[in-house]
C-alpha cells in the first residue's frame, strides 16, 4: 500500500496500466488500432484530426467520475521547446538517453564525456524537462519520452529533442502519459517513415504539433500520484528480492559441505548429531537420458518443440521466438525424448555460467518438447 492508501491489486487479472489513459473498444482489444483507442463521442474522428473532441478512460478515480471529459490539445498549447544552449565557462552534467534508466549521468553510464567544441551545440535541461530519443532502437517503433527527475539541471546532445511544460501541468502526470499505448499511437501517426542513419526525421516543432488527451490539473495529480506510489511498492519490492537472493547465496553455502569437508557448516536442528554426508557417483542416484542429434531436414515450422542447449539457464528454462520444432509424430517415435512439465534437464555442455549450474525444472503448464543433444532430463 502506497503513501496514499491506494489498495493495488497484484493478481494476474490486475486492471492494465493503460485503462486510466484510454478506453478501447471490443472490436480493438487485441491490437490497440488506432481508430478505436478510446470512447470519445465521434467514434469515426482519427485521434490526430483537430477537430476530435473528448475522451473518457475506461477508469476513472470517483472524484472524476463525474469531471469534465479529457480535451484533445495540442503538445504545443500546453508545453515550449527547449532551445538554450551551453555557452562557453556553464558547466553542466552530461546527460544521456537509456531506454532502461531514462535519463542519466553519460559519465556514470556510459564511462565517458563530451568535450570541446561539441558541447557548445547542447542543450540546456532544467528538472521535470522531456527530452524526446527518436531512435528507432529504443524498444518502440517511433522512439521514446523521457523526463529529466533525477538531476536538478544537465545538457544533451543536440540529436534530442527537448521540451518543457507549462508551469501548472504535472511533469509526472504527462511522463507516465508517455509510456502508454495511447501516445504511441499518436505519435506514430507524425513519424516520418524515411529512416535517417537509424533516425526518424522529425522536427521539434512537428513533435510539439502532436495531439494529446489532456484532463485536469487535479486528475493529473492524483494519477500521478497513484502510479508515483505504484513505482515506490515496485522498488520496495526489489529491494526485497535482491535482499532474499543474497540471503539464499549464503545459505547455499552454510547448508552444503565444502568441497573435500563431510559435514555443512550449518545444519538443521534434527541433524546436528547425524554423521557426515556420504560421496556417490552422480550417476549412482540419479539416471539422465540424453537426447539425440536431430538434422535440420527435419526440422518444421509448428509441431513439437526441440529443447536445445541454448535455451537453457540456471533455474529457468527460457524459450525464444527462434525456437525449433518437429514433427508433431516424433512424440510417439521417440517417447524416451520427451520432456513434460515438471521435469528437470541440464545442459551437457559448458553446463556453468557465471559459476551457476544451468539446471531448471520445466513449468508444469509448458507444452512438451524433445531432447536435443547435449541436453538430458533427470
Amino acid at each position: 500500500m502506497g503513501e496514499r492508501g491506494w489498495k493495488i491489486r497484484t493478481r494476474p487479472e490486475s486492471i492494465p496500466v493503460e485503462v486510466l489513459f484510454y478506453a478501447p473498444t471490443s472490436s480493438d482489444a487485441a491490437g490497440f488500432q488506432d481508430s478505436a483507442l478510446m470512447n470519445h463521442k465521434s467514434k469515426s474522428k482519427k485521434l490526430n484530426e483537430s477537430n476530435a473532441d473528448t475522451l473518457v478512460p475506461l477508469l476513472r478515480f470517483p472524484a472524476f467520475r463525474e469531471a469534465e471529459e479529457w480535451a484533445n490539445v495540442l503538445l504545443n498549447e500546453i508545453a515550449i521547446p527547449v532551445l538554450d544552449r551551453v555557452v562557453k565557462g556553464e558547466t553542466y552534467p552530461v546527460i544521456s538517453f537509456s531506454t532502461e534508466h531514462g535519463l542519466v549521468q553519460q559519465d556514470e553510464s556510459f564511462g565517458n564525456k563530451a568535450s570541446g567544441e561539441t558541447l557548445k551545440r547542447y542543450f540546456k535541461v532544467e528538472r521535470d524537462d522531456f527530452v524526446f530519443n527518436e531512435g528507432a532502437s529504443t524498444g518502440t517503433i517511433c522512439g521514446s519520452i523521457k523526463r529529466l527527475s533525477k538531476f536538478s539541471d544537465g545538457m544533451v546532445s543536440p540529436v534530442y529533442k527537448c521540451f518543457r511544460f507549462n508551469s501548472n501541468e504535472v511533469p509526472a502526470f504527462w511522463e507516465y502519459y508517455f509510456e502508454s499505448q495511447l501516445f504511441r499511437v499518436q505519435l506514430s501517426s507524425l513519424i516520418d517513415k524515411d529512416l535517417r542513419g537509424g533516425r526518424f526525421n522529425l522536427s521539434i516543432r512537428r513533435l510539439l504539433s502532436a495531439r494529446l488527451w489532456r484532463p485536469c490539473v487535479a486528475e493529473q495529480k492524483v494519477i500521478a500520484g497513484f502510479f508515483t506510489d505504484l513505482d515506490k511498492l515496485l522498488s520496495a519490492q526489489v529491494r526485497k528480492i535482491s535482499v532474499l537472493r543474497t540471503e539464499r547465496k549464503g545459505l547455499m553455502l552454510q547448508l552444503f559441505p565444502s568441497e573435500g569437508e563431510g559435514r555443512p557448516p550449518l545444519r538443521f536442528p534434527r541433524f546436528r548429531d547425524d554423521g557426515g554426508w556420504k560421496d556417490y557417483l552422480f550417476g549412482d542416484i540419479l539416471r539422465i537420458t540424453v537426447g539425440r542429434e536431430f538434422k535440420s531436414s527435419e526440422h518444421t515450422s509448428a509441431g513439437v518443440r526441440l529443447l536445445q542447449s541454448k535455451s537453457l539457464a540456471a533455474r529457468k528454462v527460457q524459450w525464444s521466438e527462434s525456437a525449433v520444432y518437429l514433427p508433431v509424430n516424433y512424440e510417439r517415435e521417440y517417447p524416451e525424448l520427451i520432456v513434460r512439465g515438471g521435469d528437470v534437464v541440464l545442459a551437457l555442455s559448458n553446463p556453468l555460467i557465471n559459476g551457476e549450474l544451468r539446471l531448471a525444472r520445466v513449468e508444469r503448464d509448458q507444452a512438451i518438447s524433445i531432447l536435443n543433444q547435449r541436453v538430458g532430463r533427470l
